[in-house]
């Protein structure tokens, strides 16, 4: 699984069961849910300028915000149904091709999504 990264946006891409370890986990959270991914950062960052190792995910009380911080990577906090909303991005159908995608970001509705969120693509690889 890759984690590419600009300033602004943020794209997710793996197999369709990597994707669904994310998806179940996410679907599983309940208070205090904190969960660190880590990703594959050789090769090419593609159209993105950098390739992160590591999403961290944790509840808050607040709808759903992805940020970067240097030391920790990609950070995903929300309370659990902005995460279990979130987590739905993750689910494709197992006949889902390569390129296939969802965007997460703030066109969410506000109740799930933080209009201060970096925009999530999350794709099949």
């Amino acid at each position: 699984m890759k984690l590419y990264r600009t300033l602004d946006e943020v794209e997710i891409s793996g197999s369709i069961n990597e994707l669904a370890e994310i998806h179940k986990s996410l679907m599983s959270a309940s208070d205090n849910y904190n969960e660190t991914f880590i990703f594959d950062t050789s090769g090419s960052s593609k159209s993105y300028d950098f390739l992160e190792e590591k999403l961290t995910i944790l509840t808050s009380p607040k709808p759903a915000c992805a940020s970067f911080d240097e030391n920790i990577g990609l950070v995903v906090s929300g309370n659990i149904a902005s995460l279990k909303a979130f987590g739905s991005f993750f689910d494709f159908e197992f006949d889902a091709k390569t390129g296939e995608h969802y965007h997460w970001d703030n066109a969410c509705d506000p109740e799930y999504t933080s209009r201060d969120t970096l925009p999530i693509v999350v794709s099949v690889a």
